[in-house]
């Protein structure tokens, strides 16, 4: 319950912080960023796409680092590839580290249910 040293290290709350720090990186690390961190980024669609691509289009989900993207109309479907770079580098910049890495733009019905995997 107190702390106390051992070791040399400091026992008690410092070092539950620092384990809890060291998760991080090592999940970060090797890749394994969560789910809730990519689907609190991808509220931000709207933001990102702005407001006449965001009424065209919908999020549906993602697949790792792929963020899978519906389209009412093919125009749409075009616009969100030829900006696939600036919607990634602002989704990522919000996020503060690199979640999405590619868009897929998908056909609505197909894919947009329950695609949501970390």
């Amino acid at each position: 319950m107190g702390g106390g040293v051992r070791n040399g290290l400091e026992i008690g709350r410092c070092v539950t912080e620092k384990l809890a720090d060291a998760i991080t990186r090592f999940i970060r690390r090797i890749g394994a960023t969560s789910a809730p961190d990519r689907s609190r980024v991808v509220e931000h669609w709207d933001e990102a796409a702005g407001e006449a691509l965001a009424s065209m289009t919908a999020v549906c989900g993602f697949r790792k680092d792929v963020l899978l993207v519906s389209a009412k109309h093919p125009v749409a479907a075009q616009e969100v590839r030829l900006r696939q770079a600036e919607l990634l580098g602002c989704l990522n910049r919000i996020a503060g580290q690199v979640l999405f890495s590619r868009i897929v733009v998908v056909k609505r019905g197909k894919e947009a249910h329950n695609s949501r995997q970390d």
